[in-house]
């Protein structure tokens, strides 16, 4: 049996795929993932050992804490008058030190990421080439970064179509797909035109997600209600995480 897992978007909530990587230990052939799921995924396919994937989050996350914040502490009203509100340099000079110029040929498992193609608006499985680009581009949340050229288009968060890339998992020759996800709640309304968009951006989320889910063999949601950008409680979510994982029984 091939077993394949597929890590959901999700900012600084990815800390819980770290719990469930640990929890399960080395047991995935194929790694697909979206978003803060492609970081994770990437780790783990490239290194093929849970424990060093935490080591090396923890210690990039706590290294660069201060630059992650800003994702979290400008106003979003800018958001309003520019294409993004931060260059793609931030995401390199963070990531580069977890891939270097590593690629995908020299993962010990099968990785596919998946990014979101502004160009043709549909989602790209990416399999080859350089592990860092395809991160970064995958990562690249909408309106907070602008686009990564990857293949010629310029290419966003994975996330934006395919919240948990389950598909993507059984397209790489998985025929048994653990689903790594989240809580995601439905906003109850909003108080103006603009909240408007993000409520309505969290709807197509849910209803995205939830076609994908029905795909897996096995499902694991995470009941983490953090917003994507509080970097500062990355340790929180892998601990309580941790704890919600210890009565789930593994389906092998």
């Amino acid at each position: 049996m091939v077993r394949g897992i597929a890590l959901a978007a999700g900012g600084v909530k990815g800390a819980a795929h770290l719990a469930l990587l640990e929890k399960t230990g080395d047991v995935f052939d194929v790694v697909t993932g979206s978003s803060i799921g492609s970081i994770v995924g990437a780790l783990y396919a490239l290194h093929g050992d849970p424990h060093a994937v935490r080591e090396i989050t923890f210690s990039i996350m706590k290294k660069h804490l201060h630059s992650l914040k800003k994702t979290e502490n400008e106003g979003t009203w800018k958001g309003m008058f520019q294409r993004s509100l931060f260059r793609a340099d931030l995401l390199f000079s963070i990531l580069k030190e977890m891939f270097g110029r590593k690629r995908f040929s020299d993962c010990k498992k099968k990785l596919g990421v998946v990014v979101f193609d502004t160009e043709n608006m549909e989602s790209l499985l990416v399999t080859e080439g350089f592990l860092i680009d395809a991160v970064v581009a995958s990562s690249s949340v909408p309106g907070y970064f602008e686009p990564i050229w990857l293949g010629g288009n310029p290419a966003l968060d994975g996330g934006v179509l395919s919240p948990t890339p389950v598909s993507q998992a059984r397209e790489l020759g998985a025929d048994f797909v653990v689903a790594s996800s989240f809580s995601r709640k439905r906003d109850k309304g909003f108080k103006n035109h603009f909240e408007m968009f993000f409520v309505m951006d969290r709807w197509k989320e849910i209803i995205l997600e939830h076609e994908e889910l029905s795909r897996a063999d096995f499902v694991v949601v995470h009941n983490v209600n953090e917003s994507w950008s509080e970097f500062e409680r990355y340790y929180e979510i892998y601990k309580k995480a941790l704890e919600d994982l210890k009565g789930v029984r593994w389906p092998w």
